[in-house]
């Protein structure tokens, strides 16, 4: 055991030289290691009650050997800050200790619960997996705490489908990463072009300037301000009792968000300054008070939320028409 007492003490909770964890905690990896210490607690309780008739005896004793081998990985995966690998390792750990033979109540247990989860799911594939490999009908099948491999495969089934849903969540997670750095690409270059002069986006027809360089950076900031507040109103009004795969994905849009806003405020303020020559509104007038524009910056910030909505309601519509 001394070998992964090792390994499990150099997972990484060492602090930065400026407390950055203190400021800014990271609840997957302090979550997972709280897992890592319990199942490590519960591996060394089990392995020093082994006696020849209840452990090698009882079974080839294969079970112990693999759970030591997934801890020392999922540890290893902690210290490299590989989450997601690390909570792979660790379920298939504790997958390991059902075919611990001398816990047969525990073995039971378990497969209650796993029959709950699968009645949790939605109706599929996965579900009806485990309701087939755990149940006679309606009810566990009698003998469920003597079939060690029914119960792992269930877990086993279950713990795919939360891997799969914190692969789509890192794809989404990937595809909100590329999508920010192009906005803050575009939002930079086009603030670039207006300070060197190379954009006549924002000058009038005599050239002089009629939204400055400064008053783009103006719209820019008060359009993230605008975001900013209407991400606090949601975050204020969620529900703490969500899934924690969507409130993973809340979580990205909380900084992509910003970008947004500050990209409709660009879009507002050239609407507003078109409609100089269109006047479609107000006679074309207010394009150039600057509280005008900064009240419609903001409202354009505010607003981001109704962008994303919308772009969401029209994936799921061309998705309904695709199946």
């Amino acid at each position: 055991m001394g070998n992964r007492e090792g390994t499990l003490g150099n997972t990484d909770t060492r602090e930065s030289p400026i407390g950055w964890r203190r400021i800014w905690p990271a609840p997957d990896a302090d979550r997972l290691l709280s897992e890592l210490t319990v199942v490590h607690n519960e591996l060394d309780r089990r392995e020093k009650r082994q006696t020849p008739s209840t452990g090698a005896g009882a079974d080839d004793g294969t079970w112990l050997a693999e759970a030591k081998a997934n801890l020392d990985a999922a540890a290893r995966h902690h210290s490299e800050r590989r989450y997601q690998a690390a909570w792979v390792e660790l379920k298939a750990a504790q997958r390991s200790m059902i075919f611990d033979l001398s816990d047969k109540e525990g073995a039971a247990s378990l497969a209650a619960t796993l029959r709950q989860d699968a009645l949790a799911l939605d109706p599929g594939r996965r579900r009806s997996a485990m309701l087939d490999l755990l149940c006679d009908k309606d009810a566990l099948r009698p003998s469920i705490e003597s079939e060690p491999a029914r119960i792992a495969k269930a877990a086993e089934v279950l713990d795919d489908y939360f891997d799969t849903q914190y692969y789509r969540i890192e794809l989404r997670r990937r595809q909100l990463i590329t999508l920010f750095c192009a906005l803050c690409v575009a939002l930079l270059v086009l603030v670039g072009l207006a300070y060197c002069g190379r954009i006549d986006l924002f000058l009038a027809d005599d050239n002089t300037a009629v939204g400055t360089p400064n008053r783009l950076v103006a719209v820019i900031l008060l359009g993230t301000l605008g975001a900013v507040l209407s991400i606090a109103q949601t975050i204020m009004a969620s529900d703490l009792t969500s899934k924690i795969t969507a409130q993973r994905v809340v979580s990205f849009m909380v900084w992509m968000r910003p970008a947004i806003g500050a990209t409709a405020a660009v879009v507002a303020y050239v609407l507003l300054l078109a409609n100089q020559k269109l006047q479609v509104l107000f006679n074309g007038q207010f394009g150039e008070d600057f509280t005008v524009i900064a009240v419609v910056a903001i409202l354009a910030g505010f607003s981001e939320r109704f962008i994303t909505g919308a772009l969401d309601r029209v994936a799921a519509s061309q998705g309904d028409k695709k199946s």
